[in-house]
């Protein structure tokens, strides 16, 4: 009887504090800062909802946000700077590349946020949720990161200096940008993480990196062929020309483009003309060995039939001029 009196009592003890998130007293994290975990060493989360699992999710991205603004705040003069300079639209392109990065490893950060406390309103009912994200244990899991991604730099510009293959140079070049492109992601989430504000400090300038692999587009001299003539194969070269890479007409290029369009029949619904259409590029090497194939669907569509393609070669110069040198850096990778 009394080792049952002892579990009875143990078993009321743990309902009690099974039951503290119903406490009258609002806790100080709710509207402010809380005095158990402090900003110098915690990055905190409030989410409130009626469920407890939606304000768990709600605090998980409140914490998010939280980063992200920071993040956000810290690199807005350096995007300013670099959308006005020459190369404006490049440099745009690198912030937008970084601000997926800093999304997608802040997500991953917030994964492992923990739940602190959870406090249900005894009027509204409504649940508050903390979740907290401890400042030394994530900075250090970003250094980790940040040096796994150098090693993946510097294994990569050894191949981009070594391979007697210039498609796998530009490969290996460009996974080199895209290692320092993420680094430099989680270096801006870093220095939000890290009341020091430091980071780690870099080893490769991502325009060094870029500048070289422009230099090996250069060296890589393409013609281009088209089953569709002339008009077809000049715009693949002129995107070809614009992304950086050497168009060489003559027969002594060391790749080829093969660019061609394989149209499906007219088809007239309701007063419009459609025609569906699959823009198809194929890379050789001199030896004839195919290094890569890219298609993109097209549809134009026109009141008159005559206009069909004309449209329909506008829209082949809109996906040329923005797929071609990736897809050709893709095919390197």
């Amino acid at each position: 009887m009394r080792t049952l009196g002892l579990l009875i009592l143990g078993a009321l003890l743990l309902q009690g504090c099974a039951s503290s998130d119903k406490s009258s007293t609002q806790p100080d994290w709710v509207n402010g800062p809380s005095a158990r975990y402090s900003d110098s060493q915690y990055l905190l989360g409030r989410g409130q909802a009626q469920q407890r699992e939606q304000a768990s999710d709600r605090a998980r991205a409140d914490l998010a946000k939280a980063i992200e603004v920071q993040v956000e705040e810290q690199s807005r003069d350096v995007t300013s700077a670099s959308s006005k300079t020459v190369q404006g639209e490049s440099h745009q392109e690198l912030s937008q590349e970084v601000s997926r990065n800093v999304s997608t490893h802040t997500d991953k950060l917030i994964r492992g946020a923990e739940v602190k406390d959870i406090w249900q309103d005894p009027n509204s009912r409504a649940f508050n949720v903390l979740v907290v994200l401890d400042r030394l244990k994530t900075a250090h899991a970003l250094r980790e990161d940040m040096q796994a991604l150098d090693d993946t730099t510097r294994a990569a510009i050894g191949r981009a200096q070594e391979s007697q293959d210039l498609l796998l140079r530009i490969g290996a070049a460009q996974q080199a940008i895209k290692a320092q492109q993420e680094r430099q992601a989680l270096q801006r989430v870093l220095r939000v993480v890290d009341r020091g504000g430091q980071g780690l400090p870099l080893k490769w300038q991502l325009g060094q990196l870029e500048a070289e692999r422009a230099g090996l587009l250069q060296s890589m001299t393409i013609s281009v062929q088209s089953a569709d003539g002339a008009e077809l194969a000049a715009l693949a070269a002129g995107a070809l020309s614009e992304a950086g890479f050497k168009v060489n007409p003559d027969s002594g290029a060391e790749f080829v483009l093969q660019a061609d369009l394989q149209r499906t029949p007219v088809q007239r619904h309701e007063g419009w003309y459609w025609l569906r259409a699959s823009l198809e590029v194929e890379l050789r090497d001199a030896t004839g060995q195919v290094r890569g194939t890219a298609r993109w669907p097209l549809k134009a569509s026109a009141q008159n039939q005559a206009l069909l393609d004309q449209r329909l070669m506008g829209l082949a110069a809109s996906a040329l001029k923005r797929e071609l040198g990736p897809a050709i850096i893709g095919f390197a990778q």
